[in-house]
């Protein structure tokens, strides 16, 4: 299933995202807030509460293209999955704050590379990991009712293969994966963000 939006909700949404870019709203520091104090004196509890509902609704926004972006690139066939943790379902272990260069799930086209690499030159791929590039193939995209996204598809390698489950969440660019190869029994579990794969800096020369 392929999420389509009609073009005035996808303009308007394009026309928030280029605003929040203008004011830098996805990000707010303390210096803006100094700016206000200075120019209004002393805020009220009202103001600062009026402020903050402000900035939460528009970093909703941003959030809210952020997914509508995932989405278009998971239905085009090219996006990345940038992990930030990578944890291993059968034995527990846990490893927060991974380098996303090492530990990703690139799919451009009919291709796709996963890789998990946790330091040293143990694993597979002999960085502490595994590595799993192929052919993309039984792909599926099902939206459930409350916008939850589930993706499914398999990578057939020289090698090893690989099943990969991914739920993207609603509203956001978000997302979980679970990753299960035909190279031992143990299941790894992706935590991170979904991107264009035009806005990343991936190669991919497979």
């Amino acid at each position: 299933m392929k999420l389509f939006l009609p073009v005035a909700i996808l303009a308007t949404l394009l026309s928030v995202c280029a605003q929040a870019q203008t004011r830098n709203v996805v990000s707010f520091d303390s210096d803006s807030t100094t700016v206000a104090q200075a120019k209004t004196g002393k805020e009220t509890p009202g103001e600062r509460k009026q402020q903050k509902a402000e900035q939460k609704r528009r970093q909703h926004q941003v959030d809210s293209l952020s997914n509508v972006f995932a989405i278009d690139a998971i239905n085009r066939n090219e996006f990345v999955f940038i992990a930030e943790q990578v944890s291993f379902m059968h034995s527990g272990m846990i490893f927060d704050g991974v380098y996303k260069n090492s530990n990703f799930i690139v799919v451009q086209g009919n291709k796709a590379m996963i890789q998990y690499s946790l330091g040293g030159s143990a694993g597979a791929n002999g960085m502490g990991g595994l590595t799993v590039s192929g052919i993309v193939s039984n792909k599926s995209v099902e939206i459930d009712k409350n916008g939850e996204a589930y993706i499914k598809l398999h990578v057939t390698g020289s090698r090893v293969n690989a099943d990969v489950a991914i739920t993207l969440y609603k509203q956001c660019n978000q997302a979980s994966a679970i990753v299960t190869s035909t190279f031992g029994s143990e299941q790894v579990r992706f935590s991170g963000t979904i991107v264009p794969y035009k806005n990343t800096d991936f190669p991919f020369d497979q």
